[in-house]
C-alpha cells in the first residue's frame, strides 16, 4: 500500500534547549527559520537553514526535520539535524560520531504552526558498539582469583612424618602428622600409615603422635 500523502508547513517559531558541555548549565532560547543565535558563553551561532517534510538517514525516513548550521568558537561548522519526532536526535549523533567535537548539546523543545498531517509515528535507537580489549586480562585474572580461593578454602596443608630409631633389641616407629585444618581425618591417616608399617616388620612397636 503506498503511503499516506502528507501535508506540512515550515514553523513560524521553534524553541531549543542548548546546554554547554563546559558548564552543563542549559538555556531555553527561541529562534525561527534562517535567524542566526548567539549561544550563551560565547559559544558561537546557530542557524536553522530550513525545515524538510521529509529527511532520509541511512535508509529511513525521519519526517519533518529541522537543519540548520553550528558556527562553533573555533570556527569550525557543524550542520545540525533536529527530527520534530525525534527531539534529542543530535545528541545521540554525537555520541555515535567520534569525529564530533561540539562545546554545546542541542535539542527540540518545542514548535509551533507545524503540521504533519496522516503521517506515521516513527521510532528510532541509537546503537553503539564498543571494544574492549582488556577483556581476556579481566577473565584471567578473575579465574586465577577462583583458584587461589579454592585452595585456600577447600584444600588443607598436610605433613606427614616418620622416625624409624634403635630402642635396645627393637625397633621404634613413630608417625607424627600435621594438618591445618582436619585433624581427625590426619589421625585416621597417620593410623593408616603405622598399621601399614607394623605389617612390615616382625615385631612391630606402635608410637604415633597427633599434632
Amino acid at each position: 500500500m503506498p503511503p499516506a500523502r502528507q501535508a506540512r508547513s515550515s514553523p513560524d517559531s521553534l524553541t531549543l534547549s542548548i546546554t554547554s558541555k563546559e558548564t552543563s548549565q542549559t538555556y531555553s532560547l527561541k529562534t525561527g527559520i534562517g535567524q542566526t543565535l548567539q549561544i550563551p558563553e560565547g559559544l558561537g551561532t546557530l542557524q536553522m537553514r530550513e525545515f524538510r517534510p521529509s529527511y532520509d538517514y541511512r535508509g529511513n525516513d525521519l519526517g519533518p526535520t529541522l537543519v540548520g548550521t553550528l558556527i562553533q568558537k573555533d570556527g569550525n561548522e557543524v550542520e545540525i539535524v533536529l527530527p520534530v519526532n525525534f527531539p534529542t536526535f543530535d545528541r545521540m549523533m554525537q555520541r555515535l560520531d567520534p569525529a564530533r567535537t561540539d562545546t554545546v548539546l542541542i535539542a527540540l523543545e518545542s514548535i509551533q504552526n507545524a503540521t504533519a498531517e496522516n503521517q506515521e509515528k516513527r521510532y528510532f535507537t541509537g546503537l553503539q558498539v564498543t571494544k574492549d580489549p582488556g577483556v581476556g586480562v579481566v577473565y584471567t585474572g578473575f579465574i586465577l582469583l577462583l583458584t587461589g580461593c579454592t585452595i585456600a578454602f577447600f584444600m588443607s596443608h598436610q605433613k606427614v612424618c616418620i622416625e624409624i630409631s634403635p630402642l635396645k633389641n627393637k625397633t621404634r616407629i613413630a608417625v607424627s602428622c600435621r594438618s591445618n585444618k582436619g585433624k581427625p581425618g590426619m589421625r585416621r591417616k597417620a593410623e593408616e600409615i603405622r598399621d601399614k608399617l607394623q605389617s612390615m616388620i616382625k615385631r612391630p612397636q606402635k608410637g604415633i603422635n597427633n599434632e
